[in-house]
């Protein structure tokens, strides 16, 4: 099952990687996400379209 995650939370856990000195894999855990993949979309994702590149 995939697991569906709000724009919220998405915003936060991007924030929180981009702000802060921890890897990908740290703040897959802190927000205990079971893989970095979505992550790391995620910051893709801002980086190229900023905070509406989170709205899928």
């Amino acid at each position: 099952m995939r697991n569906s995650y709000s724009y919220k939370f998405k915003l936060k856990a991007v924030k929180d990687y981009l702000e802060g000195p921890f890897e990908c894999i740290s703040v897959a855990g802190k927000n205990e996400m079971p893989s970095v993949s979505p992550l790391k979309r995620w910051v893709n994702a801002y980086k190229t379209l900023g905070p509406n590149g989170l709205r899928k």
